[in-house]
């Protein structure tokens, strides 16, 4: 989600608390203008509003946190990986071990800061967020795992099967992030 969707989200979520509130306290169903809504509004204790808005504009920075780690964090994934994927038919057998190992660590790495991220942030990251990011780090580890599997004789069926699955979840990730 982007920083200004995510101020949208807080805003609309934040005067729809508001005008939830002020119905909680029309039983009668009038409306006698202005200064009965200011009235009103008067009686909504403002630590509550100051509550709420605090909440939604956490909730908001930690998508934003969130997201901005994610892309970097697999992105750096990706190009080690990439690094090793280029080298199984160029390099020597000790480079591409060199470049297997290290792909395979940079998604490792990936998936848990993206795990602790996810942990740490609780319910401040919405749910849709959430389980998309939990189905990267899955799909990371297989990654690693296959890459880890790899020698310069091994067929690539499983390898791509692992990687088409990362590269779903994380274009998942990016595009909820946007």
């Amino acid at each position: 989600m982007s920083v200004r969707r995510a101020g949208g989200l807080a805003a609309v979520l934040l005067i729809g608390l508001i005008l939830v509130l002020r119905a909680l306290d029309w039983t009668d169903n009038t409306f006698s203008g202005p200064a009965r809504t200011m009235d009103k509004m008067s009686a909504i204790p403002s630590s509550a509003i100051t509550r709420t808005t605090t909440k939604v504009s956490a909730s908001a920075e930690s998508v934003t946190e969130t997201c901005t780690q994610f892309a970097r964090e697999t992105g750096a994934s990706v190009s080690k990986y990439n690094e090793f994927v280029l080298t199984r038919d160029t390099a020597g057998l000790s480079g591409f071990l060199n470049r297997r190992d290290s792909a395979a660590a940079a998604l490792e790495d990936a998936a848990t800061t993206v795990e602790v991220g996810v942990s740490v942030a609780e319910e401040a990251v919405p749910e849709p967020l959430a389980s998309t990011l939990t189905n990267y780090v899955a799909a990371a580890r297989a990654l690693a795992t296959e890459t880890r599997k790899m020698n310069d004789a091994s067929s690539l069926a499983n390898l791509n099967i692992a990687g088409a699955r990362a590269e779903g979840a994380r274009i998942a990730v990016l595009k909820l992030c946007r």
